[in-house]
């Protein structure tokens, strides 16, 4: 009895084994576990990816714009590379009807069959004329012949009035000839027309001006091309030196120029009313309007018919001293020789010639009364 109960004990008794679980401190780490607890599978562990930085976007930049100049260059590559290849029928005068505007390209074919006729006057001729002409009232802009493409770029001229500029003549110089594209009125392009031919209605460029292509030949002399590139820069609101400075201008250039001596509104009404008395009218007003405006002493004479007539506006702002004085050419001439600062005036619209004076370190007290003196002579 007790053999078989110690036999059936033994057998009762199952082995233990080992089993692998996944403790806190470590992973794969072998312990013994009896059978009849649960066996734990190791679970994968999920790797956790760390977030993406956030990526910062760079700030836009804000488009350059293009100068008036730019853009015009811009215009005719992009006119010249999307046209069509002009026919061989629009190469002559008689193909092209004046009435029709022509592309760019076709303008440049008609003036390339002028090649055996070709014109020695081209953009150096032009913008050298130009620069010496109207001096700061134009704008030139020399350029090569060609874009590094090889397409035809003009020189391109505006005319500057109060800042604003226009442009009023495009001027190309092929390999064979040379031809303008001009900013004007009918009239000009049907005088050209009438007389050379090869004048035409242009597409190019795009506005609401109406723009002519004229072909240079060499039955064109220098003087007629002068005379084109002023009408259209006139066309195009130019203001020609010969219109003189307007009033805004001449207190501008004022402000440059200061002056050591003792002149002022004050003495030089002192000196009219002391040497002319009753002859002469004496205004004298305040040096600024209550807007801040520069305001003027205007003095009158009498004339030979016995009216009065303003000789002279005196000017005193910051420091400086302007004069506009009612006289002719020659006189003006004559006072330029020794003075720099003279200058033909806009002011006053009259159909007497006016000039600006700037009383600078060249004048003596004795040369402005000689100034006045003069100035009265020649309106009395």
């Amino acid at each position: 009895m007790a053999l078989f109960s110690k036999k059936n004990q033994q057998s009762e008794q199952k082995p233990k084994r080992a089993k692998v679980v996944v403790s806190d401190d470590a992973r794969n780490y072998v312990c013994i576990a009896d059978d009849d607890e649960p066996v734990v599978k190791p679970q994968p562990v999920k790797e956790v990816k760390p977030a993406p930085a956030p990526v910062k976007e760079e700030p836009k930049k804000a488009p350059v714009k293009e100068t008036v100049e730019e853009a015009d260059e811009r215009a005719q590559e992009e006119e010249l590379e999307n046209e069509e290849e002009p026919v061989e029928e629009l190469e002559t005068v008689e193909d092209v009807k004046v009435e029709e505007p022509v592309t760019l390209k076709q303008s440049m074919a008609v003036a390339r069959h002028n090649a055996g006729h070709k014109s020695t006057i081209g953009k150096k001729f032009c913008a050298d004329y130009l620069e010496e002409k109207h001096e700061d009232n134009a704008e030139t802009n020399r350029r090569e012949n060609f874009t590094s493409t090889g397409l035809p770029l003009a020189d391109t001229h505006y005319a500057v009035n109060d800042k604003k500029k226009k442009c009023f003549v495009y001027v190309y110089e092929l390999e064979e000839t040379s031809m303008l594209l001009i900013n004007s009125d009918e009239k000009l392009a049907d005088e050209l027309n009438h007389k050379h031919g090869n004048v035409h209605k242009s597409a190019f460029p795009k506005s609401k001006d109406q723009w002519y292509s004229v072909a240079l030949d060499d039955t064109y002399t220098e003087e007629e091309v002068q005379d084109i590139l002023d009408r259209c820069f006139k066309h195009a609101g130019g203001k020609d030196k010969a219109d003189g400075l307007s009033l805004k201008e001449s207190l501008a250039l004022a402000k440059t120029v200061k002056s050591a001596h003792a002149q002022s509104k004050k003495t030089i009404c002192d000196y009219l009313s002391g040497k002319y008395g009753d002859e002469v009218e004496i205004n004298t007003r305040e040096n600024y309007t209550s807007t801040g405006l520069p305001l003027a002493d205007t003095h009158y004479v009498k004339d030979a018919k016995g009216k009065n007539v303003c000789f002279v506006y005196v000017y005193e702002t910051d420091g400086s001293m302007m004069l506009l004085i009612k006289a002719n050419e020659d006189f003006a001439k004559g006072l330029k020789e020794n003075h720099a600062n003279v200058n033909k005036s806009a002011f006053p619209k009259a159909k007497e010639a006016w000039h600006m004076v700037l009383l600078d370190d060249s004048f003596s007290d004795d040369e402005v009364h000689k100034l006045l003196d003069d100035v009265i002579l020649l309106n009395k």
